[in-house]
């Protein structure tokens, strides 16, 4: 009977260990959601605070909106989807700066 009880135990330590794997990957996603969300608010807030035009380099860390969509900034529904699609890449960019430049570009096709 001791064979069975050792697999069992064995089988529980697996189990356990995975599931502490799995919460802590899941801790670190939340993590970083959080803190996607946050830089995006922070963001947003700030544009509506201060406006599109007074939107700065030095405040963003190298700019936000591209200069085609601050020109085109009519309050129409695309200059409004291309601010909160910059607000989203420039997020991305704080939160996980090495990210590749190619999962950007899918990330601002998804969001086209």
């Amino acid at each position: 009977m001791e064979p069975n009880t050792e697999k069992s135990g064995s089988a529980n330590n697996l189990i356990k260990s995975r599931c502490s794997e799995i919460n802590e990957i899941c801790d670190e996603t939340s993590i970083v959601a959080h803190k996607l969300i946050g830089q995006m608010l922070d963001t947003w807030l700030f544009v509506e605070n201060n406006g599109l035009n007074e939107l700065t380099g030095d405040h963003l860390g190298g700019g936000l909106a591209s200069q085609g969509s601050q020109d085109d900034d009519d309050g129409s529904p695309n200059s409004l989807e291309n601010l909160e699609r910059d607000i989203v890449i420039h997020a991305v960019k704080r939160i996980l700066p090495n990210v590749s430049k190619s999962c950007l570009d899918r990330v601002k096709r998804i969001m086209s």
